[in-house]
């Protein structure tokens, strides 16, 4: 991910986990980026919100000012790519395994390999 993109807000927006602003005034996710990472990130992110500390803050703050859980999910979800992009992590994506630095603990005992899918507008 890193040599592919500049920063970690055009991470996000291939994602398609950015706001996008409509005639009607309100904002919503642009859902133009992969759907897969967008499905590949869902529950990483829902385990985030509610089994790691940093996430139950942040989903807590943002259930504190009114937001609906959907929209926590979302949030948590481009949360995670912006923590995935801090530069030591960066670094030790390029040499092994980065969850334990972005504050997940992941446990790699029974997890079964899937299947590589890539979308179709990956950047060059």
């Amino acid at each position: 991910m890193p040599s592919r993109f500049n920063n970690a807000r055009q991470a996000v927006a291939f994602a398609g986990l950015d706001p996008r602003q409509h005639e009607s005034g309100s904002t919503r996710l642009s859902k133009v980026g992969c759907a897969f990472v967008r499905k590949a990130l869902y529950m990483p992110a829902m385990v985030t919100a509610y089994r790691t500390d940093w996430g139950k803050r942040f989903a807590a703050r943002l259930a504190a000012a009114g937001k609906p859980p959907m929209l926590i999910i979302v949030a948590v979800m481009r949360k995670l790519i912006h923590r995935l992009w801090r530069p030591e992590v960066r670094q030790t994506l390029q040499s092994g395994f980065a969850w334990e630095l972005a504050g997940i603990t992941v446990s790699t005992g029974n997890l079964r390999p899937t299947p590589v899918r890539s979308c179709r507008a990956l950047p060059q």
